[in-house]
Parts: C-alpha cells; structure tokens; sequence
C-alpha cells in the first residue's frame, strides 16, 4: 500500500536525468521537511536532497531558488540549486515542480535549541542577508536588473528594514558580542 509520501520511481528517474545526476541507487522520504515534499536521493553524481514543490507555485519557487543563488555568489551560505542545461532550477514531471540541491550532512535544529553561540552566527547570516539585499539589485526571469525608483515593494522593504534594525539600548549588549 503506497502513503502520502511515494514517488514515482519514473518521476525520479526523469528529474535524475533533467539535472544529470546519473542513475539512482535510492530514494528515502524525509518525514521531517518544512515546506515540501522531500527525499534524499543517492544517484551516480552523489547525494542530492529532492523536493516536491508544493508551498508556492513554481514560478515563485524559481524566482526563490535564484535568489539563494545569488546570496549564496555573495558568500552567505545558502544551497546552490542543481540547474538542468538550460539552466532552470526547477523541472516540472507529471504536473509537479521539483527541484534538487547537493545533500549537506547535519541537523536542523530548532530556534529554541541554538546555543547563544549558534544564535550569534544565525544573526551574522542573517545580516549577511540584510548586507546583499541593500545592493539594490531584483532578480528578473533571466539576469539582475536595477529596480524602478518607484517600486512600491522596494519602499515596502525600506519600512521593513527601518523596523527590523535594532539599536541596543544602554546596557544591552550588542548582538555580535553574545556568546563570547
């Protein structure tokens, strides 16, 4: 009896040969995915982590993945996506998006569980993040472009900028200093 979680091996077998990971030796669900459906995939190219895209359309998905992307060509340590040769992150089987990323040993673990150590370099990263958003620069279907002046979302994100800083008050120590 198949679950909720089967794939299809020919659909793997399709998204393995879109993103030229070679023939796959095995597929594992994993149970404890946020946003997609996921599995961890051993192909003839390594291990991948395969995820069935259902939290957004797929056209949002791609903007998404190039996004991280470009963080990650910025030194902020975000998973490059797998591109097919046309350079596409995302590839669409049987009425599904699906995208791969290289499989990264380790843990997720949550925000409660991060020591102040792990706390501090989560908001490094985080304002590495903030660092790049600030060159002003928007994906576009294919290249970066400069955005209009008049942009509302780019106004949207100044708001949100202005209300995200924050300014230690006297005798509060600085967010790069906890921890140490």
């Amino acid at each position: 009896m198949r679950d909720g979680w089967h794939i299809d091996e020919r659909v793997v077998a399709r998204v393995a040969e879109a993103f030229g990971l070679g023939s796959v030796h095995a597929v594992s669900y994993l149970a404890t995915g946020l946003m997609n459906r996921n599995w961890r995939i051993t192909a003839g190219a390594g291990q991948f982590a395969l995820k069935r895209i259902i939290d957004v359309p797929v056209a949002v998905a791609r903007r998404n993945l190039r996004v991280l992307d470009a963080l990650h060509e910025v030194g902020v340590p975000a998973g490059a996506a797998m591109r097919t040769p046309d350079g596409d992150p995302v590839v669409e089987v049987g009425g599904n998006g699906y995208c791969v990323l290289p499989w990264h040993d380790g843990s997720h673990p949550r925000g409660p569980d991060l020591s102040l150590r792990q706390a501090d370099h989560l908001g490094a990263v985080a304002a590495r993040i903030h660092d790049a958003s600030t060159a002003r620069y928007r994906p576009s279907a294919s290249t970066w472009q400069r955005p209009d002046r008049r942009n509302r979302s780019r106004r949207r994100m100044s708001r949100s900028r202005k209300l995200a800083d924050f300014t230690p008050q006297r005798g509060q120590p600085a967010a790069s200093s906890i921890g140490r």
